[in-house]
């Protein structure tokens, strides 16, 4: 039976500090999630490989390799997980030699901070139910 919930959770980026965050091989959905934690909350710079990316919110610079070591997964799994985002329009991801740059689609979506919004929106879901 699922429970039809309205809203929203706040899960801070340093969940990943907990012992369980990677004890395990990462399911596709904890995959997922990653990515959103991963991903820039501003515009900024950063350097992976030695090289210096200009990144925007939203988006993150990693490689195939490192989100294989990352979530104990395999280098390919790790590509048909990314191709399968990719045609889901989860995320757009432009390639080079060094990095692969990750852009969260509707990545506002996801981190929407406008509480009143949200109380507004719950409040007429739990009207409606």
């Amino acid at each position: 039976m699922r429970l039809s919930m309205a809203g929203w959770i706040k899960i801070h980026r340093k969940i990943e500090d907990d012992e369980l965050y990677f004890s395990e091989k990462f399911t596709r959905m904890q995959a997922w999630i990653d990515l959103l934690i991963l991903a820039e909350y501003k515009d900024t710079t950063v350097y992976f490989r030695g090289h210096r990316f200009e990144v925007r919110k939203g988006q993150l610079v990693t490689s195939v390799k490192s989100l294989a070591k990352r979530w104990k997964w395999g280098v390919n799994k790790v590509q048909n997980f990314l191709s399968d985002a990719q045609k889901d329009e989860k995320i757009d991801t432009q390639k080079s030699n060094i990095a692969s740059v990750i852009t969260i689609c509707k990545y506002e979506f996801y981190q929407q901070t406008d509480t009143q919004t949200d109380t507004q929106t719950d409040t007429q879901t739990d009207t409606q139910t």
